[in-house]
């Protein structure tokens, strides 16, 4: 897979680099930006996305390639009802998921002006995933001192591999020729469970 990836990025980057040698006013122009992703969706709980993109465009068209690590942690409630003495008690669940993924993506630019650009996105996305997810919880009550003996929650690991697309739109604001601010979201649509919407906000360097 990433080998695809790469032999695709390679072989556009090649075709927009020849193409700007034919046309030496509209020449290859690079940049690198850091942002920070909020997922609104409600997937793994919600969490945060750090991403790095590096970004080849010409003219009005371009392609962009990233990498980033997503991580999310909930606290849920594991209810026991204990009906010898009518009482239920919530119980503490701490779930975590870290996913990292890369995506390689076509660009548009139908908006460019000095002070504002902005880009559309298209592309493919390819992850791999790690989550905790409770799996049983054991445990020994106390009728006389009405406490828990002992509390017991077990874990599963569960991994999980995605791929699949992603859409979105940068806004860039831009502070000087060679680094702006960036609105930036995103939708993926991942195989196996993997639906985000990333919602957030970076720093773009032109290089």
């Amino acid at each position: 897979m990433r080998n695809n990836f790469l032999r695709i990025f390679i072989l556009f980057f090649f075709i927009i680099t020849i193409s700007a040698q034919t046309k030496g006013n509209d020449s290859l122009k690079y940049s690198f930006s850091i942002g920070f992703y909020r997922d609104l969706s409600d997937t793994y709980h919600g969490g945060s996305l750090f991403s790095g993109e590096f970004k080849a465009a010409k003219s009005w068209y371009g392609a962009v390639i990233q990498f980033g690590c997503f991580q999310s942690s909930a606290s849920l409630k594991y209810e026991i009802t204990i009906e010898n003495i009518n009482k239920t008690f919530s119980i503490p669940i701490d779930e975590l998921s870290i996913m990292r993924n890369g995506s390689f993506s076509f660009l548009v630019e139908p908006l460019k002006h000095k002070l504002i650009s902005a880009d559309l996105i298209f592309g493919l996305v390819y992850a791999k995933s790690q989550s905790t997810q409770i799996n049983t919880v054991s445990y020994s009550y106390s009728f006389a001192d009405e406490s828990f003996i002992y509390l017991y929650r077990d874990y599963s690991l569960i991994k999980k591999t995605h791929f699949g697309y992603q859409a979105g739109i940068d806004i860039k604001f831009h502070l000087s020729k060679s680094i702006g601010l960036e609105l930036k979201s995103r939708i993926q649509d991942l195989s196996n469970g993997g639906t985000f919407f990333f919602l957030g906000a970076g720093i773009c360097i032109n290089l």
